[in-house]
């Protein structure tokens, strides 16, 4: 830290008349009885998992270990954090395999039901299963596995599984009521999770002996309103709630963990939410009354409770730093002072090193971005939606679409809650895609006007970057002069590709055998109007592999196979816009090639490892050979240049002395 001193309360007793520390409580739950919803769940998703890693796709792709290793669950339990990071990973990753429709569709329902199953866990675990197989019900319209179906109604009405964590929790509450007055209000924090938070509210709403605490909701913006998320004001107006007393409870997330003011809260329970000692100290200064109590919930077989144990021992151990760090700066003040000063520099120094890369990052990153337009597309089947230029923000993750056109693109689905009204919007219905009835948002009716406005959820599409549409330039090089003419006059005829304006750049050599043959002056006068934007592509032979500048080129497709390695890496150099691709057409005979060059890479490689030193004596030996051999030529070459000097001096003076 960039400090020299740190100032502490010297009177501890004193200040605990004036400010209160809450009472912490930990209590371990035990896990589920049966658990039969999950386990129904599960062998679904293994299923799902298994059938994505055996498909035909899989197994005739090309780079088959690369595709199993990104479509590869992690071995975790399928409720934790790290198998949703998996599951965005692999959206992101899937994205990638558009191109390939008929993969791409089949990967997508898997990743998205996986998706519905792992959300549907989560609410199994944090709050009852009848609410978990309602969402299900609600997401999957039509269940393909319908005995599986009857399976899960079968085991959400088994009284004998009931979640003990909502038990326990109606027990704490309860304990809560009988010793303060009711004028006591509550903070129930729980996991980062909308749904969640849905859930728990909910079933508060119905409990006979809780729905009187009128419980109260606070998530944050990060996502849209109809996904769950809230605005800084309307979490505001809750809080404010809080406060008056019409709200006995409020259910949130950690976005009440700091910079809200509840002056009313007696009592704060984590539920099976546990992160470090920051989250801890921070949810626990939330209870700010007098005889304030702090509950940790949290089920035997998630680890959270030792967790907080390791916390508050950490929190000790920052208490004991604090005290040595005053007792060494009041002894040795001077030396230890010097030596602070030091490491605050070095450490300066680098966050300053450390911050002017984020700035320089984040400058380019807001260019690429500033001016750009992108299409979207849906993210099922891939249907053309709208453009960025068409969407407005309207608040924080609300974004409208005001185009007329995309009202043809999608239909109105009924919501089954009541309308929700944020920023003077209410939720009046569902936003579909008019092709696969894939979720795009909400449809959301502006309250002053009573206009309807369809409300987007980005999550929902695969957007496009225009720009690499649009200004597209791109080199297509074939072997021979005669197959140059036929591809650019095959561009030029045909109905989807004629708008690019192809030209041709061709060798210097032309006979009256072989006509066509290109000047300098034709190249350069190709090459300016590619660049200019005039040729949106060039069709070019081995003579543009190199000594031409294409300067907006970020497409290079080779017509046939790849001849030699220089050739590679001469023509795709030719891409030098940033994203560029290279295509190589021909796949067997591109296989060949890469098969044959990764055989002499191996063999290489397995001659250096088994006899490092002989190989590498080998080495230099050839290498100075061959600096040898190159210094004769040159000094031949100059000797030659000297004699051929000294021949022109003399006949100069020759002819000088006849005349």
């Amino acid at each position: 830290m960039d400090l020299e001193d740190i100032c502490t309360v010297e009177n501890e007793n004193e200040l605990k008349q004036y400010v209160s520390q809450p009472k912490h409580e930990i209590h371990t739950c035990k896990k589920r009885a049966k658990d039969g919803f999950r386990r129904v769940i599960e062998s679904l998703m293994e299923t799902i998992e298994d059938r994505m890693m055996t498909c035909s796709f899989v197994e005739n792709h090309r780079d088959k270990d690369l595709l199993k290793m990104n479509l590869k669950a992690p071995e975790y339990h399928r409720t934790y954090q790290r198998y949703a990071h998996w599951l965005g990973k692999l959206g992101s990753y899937l994205v990638r395999m558009a191109n390939d429709r008929e993969a791409y569709s089949q990967f997508f329902s898997s990743a998205e039901m996986l998706r519905r199953y792992h959300q549907a866990l989560i609410l199994n675990e944090d709050c009852e299963s009848q609410y978990a197989l309602n969402y299900l019900l609600d997401q999957i319209r039509e269940m393909e596995e319908a005995g599986q179906l009857t399976n899960l109604q079968r085991v959400v009405l088994d009284a004998a599984d009931y979640n003990p964590k909502l038990s326990m929790l109606e027990g704490i509450l309860g304990q809560i009521q009988e010793q303060h007055e009711v004028r006591r209000h509550i903070v129930h924090g729980v996991r980062a999770d909308t749904g969640a938070i849905k859930a728990i509210k909910v079933w508060m709403e119905g409990h006979p002996d809780l729905k009187h605490l009128n419980p109260g909701r606070i998530t944050g913006n990060s996502k849209p309103a109809c996904d769950g998320g809230m605005s800084i004001n309307a979490a505001a107006e809750v809080m404010k709630d809080f406060n008056m007393g019409k709200h006995k409870v409020v259910v949130c997330t950690s976005a009440a963990e700091e910079g809200l003011d509840f002056q009313a809260c007696s009592a704060v329970i984590r539920y099976d939410y546990v992160t470090s000692m920051i989250s801890m100290i921070q949810t626990r200064g939330r209870a700010r009354r007098k005889d304030s109590q702090y509950f940790i919930l949290g089920d035997e077989t998630r680890g959270n409770v030792p967790r907080e144990m390791i916390h508050l021992a950490a929190e000790r151990l920052m208490n004991q730093a604090v005290e040595t760090f005053q007792t060494l700066m009041n002894t040795i003040s001077n030396q230890f002072r010097n030596e602070v000063r030091e490491r605050q520099r070095r450490e300066k120094n680098q966050r300053l090193q450390e911050a002017e890369m984020k700035k320089y990052s984040e400058e380019q990153r807001r260019a690429e971005v500033n001016g750009a337009v992108y299409n979207l597309y849906c993210r099922k089947c891939q249907r053309p939606a709208c453009s960025s230029d068409e969407v407005r923000l309207y608040a924080v993750n609300t974004r409208m679409v005001i185009s007329n056109d995309f009202q043809h693109k999608w239909k109105r689905a009924e919501r089954k809650r009541p309308d929700q009204v944020f920023q003077n919007l209410r939720i009046v219905g569902k936003l579909h895609c008019r092709g696969c009835s894939f979720d795009w948002g909400c449809l959301a009716r502006y309250i002053p006007t009573e206009k309807e406005f369809p409300v987007i959820k980005l999550d929902s599409f695969i957007l496009e970057n225009r720009r690499n549409r649009d200004d597209a330039a791109g080199m297509v090089f074939v072997r021979t002069l005669e197959l140059s003419k036929a591809v650019q006059k095959w561009i030029e005829v045909h109905p989807d590709l004629k708008n690019l304006a192809p030209g041709r750049i061709t060798g210097s050599r032309k006979s009256n055998k072989r006509p066509g043959g290109m000047t300098k002056n034709e190249v350069a006068d190709v090459l300016t109007d590619f660049n200019s934007g005039k040729h949106k592509v060039v069709v070019c032979t081995s003579a543009a592999e190199e000594g031409l500048d294409f300067q907006s080129c970020n497409v290079v497709v080779r017509y046939d196979y790849v001849t030699h390695m220089i050739s590679m890496i001469q023509t795709r150099g030719r891409a030098r816009q940033k994203d560029s691709e290279y295509w190589v057409l021909g796949n067997q005979l591109r296989e060949i090639w890469t098969r044959k060059w990764r055989t002499w890479l191996a063999n290489v490689q397995a001659e250096m490892e088994s006899n490092t030193n002989s190989f590498l004596y080998e080495m230099d030996r050839r290498q100075r050979l061959d600096l040898a051999q190159r210094q004769r030529e040159a000094e031949e070459k100059q000797r030659k240049r000297r004699a051929a000097q000294d021949t022109g001096e003399v006949q100069k003076y020759n002819l000088k002395c006849r005349k």
